[in-house]
């Protein structure tokens, strides 16, 4: 078996899997709400990625099927990568038809499929199964089955196995601590993982959910590659040509000092995940969102935490529930950080906590915000250290902003956009009808009063110019996304956050840059990039002062 040919020959970009499965295999058509699957999936329906995909259509009945060894899937990493690759793949909505499983009649590992109903006492089939369900609803159809004659389009293997030879398509996975393997099945490892550290197989997870998602909206020549022979550490982030060429799995992490996260979406979802998965002794999160899970649930695409049952909830709430049942402690403010600075209105915090903030020190902060706007306000708050993550499509990005250092900060990276004068703003606010008005409040979170409030009586730096400022910068458009990009981001975050509670700033090597970065388009290796500081920026000058006056030279 090669993972980048498909069985009928030829390449795999060449390769159409948009075939129904045969109508004498014994299983009925699943009968899933398209329009539920359609809405749910719109971010990764988007157009934009046709450039490099192919479009989708209707016709065509995709299934995927998860075989899993024995050896394997009775280990915690084994059900870390399984647990993770079925919430990835059921929120491939519209993409993905049916999932089928065929997996071993082994016992569920709590620690590691984090959110099942009865996953203590249950089967790991029945624990992901349910799963599933949770997440998709009826919008994707779930099968478990004992054998594995069925055609379908995509298996994919994890640990060495017998694999399904219907199969249009496989791709081979294995997962170990910080390492990880993806490519051609012949090439897994012939070894039992004993790591409990979730984040080699989750990202492990995320590439193969790529491959899938590739192959089934059939990437188009020149759009990019397959991972064939992806044999990669996220110690150092550096590709080898063998499982045995990577570095052994190393320190396990049980502590991580307190931090900020600001953004609980889906890649601030995915920090939180894979740190609640990681059995921490010692940690302390202060979680910051405003937003909700949208009643539209165009969220469940790519929100690593949120099922069915989480729509309408905040998104700080949600996360701090997950890492309180995980056993981290969480202080989670469900409002937006310009209200949590302000300290009249915000809620007792841990007293160390505080003591460090009455000095206007935040050790460090973890952005995983959208909006360039709250970026800057969190750079300015100079902290010791600054780490971001964010996506572009269908690549990742996770940086240091580092103020001891000559790269770039937030702001830098994040210039603010031409959105036109507060009076062009309102203008075009105030030629919306009432009912677009709401909607568009009701879309971005925005304070309606406020601008109406505004509109009828100008005043500069009232709350109601703000918020107009917020609808310019909504009013640019929802950016496409996908699931997989966003959990990458959030385990790379994780990642950087545990070793720099080992090892201090050396998580980001200065010799190699400030940012390193994953395409899923290209999935053969991480790189390295270095941003310099932007001259016009304020951290050039009065940045730096600010900062030494917080921290010292």
């Amino acid at each position: 078996m090669v993972s980048a040919q498909s069985r009928a020959g030829g390449e795999t970009y060449c390769f159409d899997p948009g075939l129904r499965p045969d109508s004498n295999s014994g299983f009925a058509s699943p009968m899933i709400n398209d329009e539920l699957a359609r809405r749910l999936g719109d971010r990764h329906l988007h157009p934009e990625f046709e450039a490099k995909l192919g479009p989708i259509s209707g016709a065509s009945h995709r299934v995927v099927q998860l075989t899993a060894s024995p050896e394997v899937a009775e280990t915690i990493p084994g059900q870390h990568l399984i647990w993770m690759l079925a919430n990835l793949l059921a929120r491939q909505f519209l993409i993905v038809h049916e999932l089928v499983l065929h997996l071993p009649p082994v016992s569920t590992r709590p620690e590691a499929v984090l959110f099942s109903p009865g996953a203590a006492n249950a089967i790991l089939s029945d624990a992901i199964l349910a799963t599933i369900r949770l997440i998709a609803g009826d919008a994707v159809d779930v099968k478990v089955v004992n054998d594995i004659g069925r055609r379908v389009d995509v298996e994919i293997i994890i640990g060495r196995c017998i694999p399904n030879l219907s199969a249009q398509y496989s791709i081979g996975v294995y997962a170990d601590g910080w390492n990880l393997f993806v490519g051609d099945p012949d090439l897994i490892p012939l070894r039992e993982p004993h790591s409990a550290l979730p984040l080699g197989p989750y990202f492990a997870a995320c590439v193969a959910a790529g491959e899938t998602f590739k192959v089934l909206r059939k990437l188009k020549p020149n759009g990019g590659t397959f991972a064939r022979k992806l044999f990669v550490s996220l110690q150092d982030f550096k590709s080898a040509d063998s499982w045995d060429k990577l570095p052994l799995i190393g320190e396990t992490v049980r502590f991580v000092p307190p931090f900020y996260l600001v953004g609980a979406g889906a890649v601030g979802q995915a920090l939180a995940c894979a740190l609640g998965a990681s059995a921490l002794k010692q940690a302390y999160m202060t979680v910051v969102d405003h937003d909700s899970i949208d009643k539209e649930g165009t969220n469940l695409n790519r929100c690593a935490l949120a099922t069915q049952e989480d729509i309408g909830t905040n998104k700080s709430d949600l996360t701090a529930r997950f890492l309180v049942n995980r056993g981290i402690e969480v202080f989670a403010y469900p409002h937006r950080w310009e209200r949590y600075m302000d300290t009249s209105s915000r809620p007792a915090q841990r007293i160390d906590v505080v003591a460090a903030e009455r000095m206007l020190k935040f050790p460090l902060v973890i952005s995983c915000v959208d909006d360039n706007a709250v970026r800057h306000e969190l750079q300015r708050l100079w902290p010791d250290y600054l780490i971001g993550g964010s996506t572009n499509g269908m690549s990742l990005e996770v940086t240091a902003y580092d103020m001891r250092s000559k790269y770039e900060c937030l702001m830098c990276f994040n210039p603010l956009p031409r959105i036109g004068t507060t009076e062009e703003i309102a203008g075009q606010f105030r030629e919306l009808s009432r009912e677009d008005q709401e909607a568009k409040a009701k879309l971005y979170g925005l304070d309606l009063e406020a601008i109406l409030r505004y509109l009828a009586s100008p005043k500069c730096g009232s709350p109601g110019e703000n918020e107009l400022k917020k609808f310019a910068e909504g009013s640019q458009g929802v950016r496409p996304s996908v699931g997989f990009v966003s959990v990458g981001a959030g385990v790379i975050l994780a990642a950087q956050i545990m070793k720099y509670s080992l090892d201090g700033r050396s998580a980001f090597p200065h010799t190699l840059g400030n940012s390193v970065r994953f395409s899923f388009l290209q999935p053969s290796h991480f790189r390295w990039t270095i941003h310099q500081r932007n001259r016009d920026c304020d951290c050039f000058t009065k940045g730096q002062a600010a900062f030494q006056r917080v921290w010292g030279s």
